[in-house]
């Protein structure tokens, strides 16, 4: 199975490497998801969202996070979640919250403030988010 797992883009049972420089072990988001290389390869194992459905990362896929948290965390059935999707939609209403600039921020987008934060605060703030718009 491990096999499989690493041809199709999985990392899983990566408890016995090192950690990184940061302290964080690999494919580490606070539970024991399976990692992906990519998006792509989540997507090809797991499969579709669902009708109406569009996968959701919790903390967001950008190049920024990719490079500083690993595609393995970012691309993590614990940071996947599917959301109803389409117009008026969760997805779409938590979308256009992170293009927002709140009172908070300090004039950036809700996107770029994060941006700077680690991954658990981004986690966190992610479900915050979620459970704000009635996902939870």
């Amino acid at each position: 199975m491990k096999d499989y797992l690493s041809r199709t883009g999985v990392y899983n049972d990566r408890s016995n490497e090192k950690n990184n420089d940061d302290g964080r072990a690999p494919a580490d988001n606070g539970g024991n998801g399976i990692g992906f290389k990519s998006f792509n390869a989540y997507k090809r194992l797991i499969g579709k969202a669902g009708s109406g459905k569009a996968w959701h990362h919790i903390v967001e896929q950008t190049p920024s996070n990719i490079s500083r948290f690993g595609p393995e965390m970012i691309h993590n059935t614990n940071n996947l979640i599917a959301l109803p999707h389409g117009k008026g939609k969760i997805h779409s209403i938590i979308s256009g919250h992170y293009s927002s600039i709140t009172d908070y921020t300090g004039g950036l987008t809700v996107r770029k403030w994060l941006s700077s934060k680690s991954f658990e605060e981004q986690y966190q703030y992610g479900v915050k988010i979620l459970k704000m718009f009635g996902f939870y």
